[in-house]
């Protein structure tokens, strides 16, 4: 359960990140051509290819009842468990004991509070890495802070935000860019970590621009949060911390960082966050 970072040269655009290959039947120069429209016209072809994957009412409807105190636990709990074939029925909300018929409005705010809770830092899923922009990142530590049903979470939140893409639903946050480009399939850059930690990046950055890494007592290795909150030094490759860090190597130093913090430490929240999403819209779209 594992995904990894490969040069975009290297990359096979027909292979997904959960491994998953696209269908050979897909239309490569639609996509090609549609890829040099503007934003507007490729949205209206997304909502016209998603519209047609809703299951309509009179075939299927998944009724959701909920406590407005559990709302995020029990949401998570219906969504992570709910069959594959149910993932793109309509949905209905009910509150326990509260009168009203779900027109539209109820699931609305039933989709707002799931969404401003699942950010919030004592669930442990998310923790925001710009607060003016509101961007989010997954939480590397969500082992520690959820338990060991973590990785439940974020197959549930992967099924919760496909479900927004389908029903057209406006989350109240924003992806960090870097995760936006993984979901994405965008090949990631160095500028990308500094949304996440700008000093660090700013750090780095003068490293990589002026002579004298080796003055600066690195290896590779970076130290993180274990987990009972003790710190702990993880090694970048094989042995790093018997590899100082020189200016003929700090690139490879820079790059390794990259994947660490943008990937690895968080490689299987990204396979089953995908493995949710994929399952309502599929990744061809």
């Amino acid at each position: 359960m594992k995904i990894q970072i490969v040069p975009a040269e290297e990359a096979n655009a027909l292979e997904f990140a959960t491994g998953a290959p696209s269908s050979r039947n897909v239309d490569i120069k639609g996509f090609l051509d549609l890829s040099k429209e503007d934003f507007p016209t490729k949205f209206a072809h997304f909502v016209a290819c998603t519209s047609s994957l809703i299951v309509p009412a009179e075939l299927e409807v998944l009724k959701l009842f909920l406590r407005r105190e559990h709302v995020v636990e029990e949401s998570m709990e219906y969504f992570c468990c709910m069959d594959d074939n149910d993932t793109r029925a309509v949905v209905r909300i009910d509150f326990a004991a509260e009168t009203g018929v779900d027109a539209g409005g109820v699931h609305r705010e039933w989709f707002t509070l799931v969404t401003e809770l699942i950010i919030d830092p004592s669930l442990g899923v998310f923790t925001c890495t710009n607060h003016e922009a509101q961007t989010y990142f997954f939480n590397a530590n969500a082992r520690e802070e959820i338990g060991e049903e973590h990785l439940a979470y974020f197959f549930a939140v992967g099924r919760l935000v496909g479900r927004a893409l389908l029903d057209g639903e406006v989350m109240g946050f924003h992806f960090a860019p870097a995760l936006l480009k993984i979901v994405l399939g965008i090949p990631l850059t160095f500028r990308d970590y500094e949304d996440l930690d700008p000093t660090t990046y700013k750090s780095l950055l003068w490293m990589l621009e002026n002579d004298g890494a080796d003055t600066l007592g690195l290896d590779f290795t970076v130290t993180r949060k274990g987990e009972r909150g003790e710190v702990v030094t993880a090694e970048l490759v094989p042995n790093g911390g018997e590899i100082p860090v020189t200016d003929s190597n700090k690139h490879s130093f820079a790059e390794h960082w990259l994947r660490y913090f943008l990937l690895e430490r968080v490689s299987d929240q990204l396979y089953v966050f995908l493995k949710g999403l994929y399952q309502v819209i599929p990744h061809v779209l």
